[in-house]
């Protein structure tokens, strides 16, 4: 049995070709309130990356990472500022 290596990769023979990647891209599905002032995740936002799908929730904390670490994106900032802008109950 043999298995593929990254040796076998046209990208890995030719080491002065760059690997590219694609950033993913994020939609806002939704955002509940009633979650994040009990200190759930609340905004809920679908991730598409390497042809992937995923729909995650995420918290305040979650969403600033993915901002730093993928860079900004209008959905992304959009999750934050629900979270700075939300109404808070006592």
């Amino acid at each position: 049995m043999t298995t593929k290596t990254d040796f076998d990769s046209p990208v890995a023979a030719d080491q002065n070709q760059a690997i590219v990647r694609v950033p993913p891209e994020w939609k806002l599905l939704r955002f509940n309130p009633i979650r994040a002032n009990r200190g759930a995740w609340a905004a809920e936002v679908q991730c598409v990356m390497d042809g992937a799908t995923d729909v995650m929730w995420m918290d305040r904390k979650a969403i600033e990472l993915n901002i730093a670490n993928f860079g900004d994106h209008p959905e992304l900032r959009k999750a934050l500022d629900h979270y700075r802008t939300r109404i808070k109950y006592p």
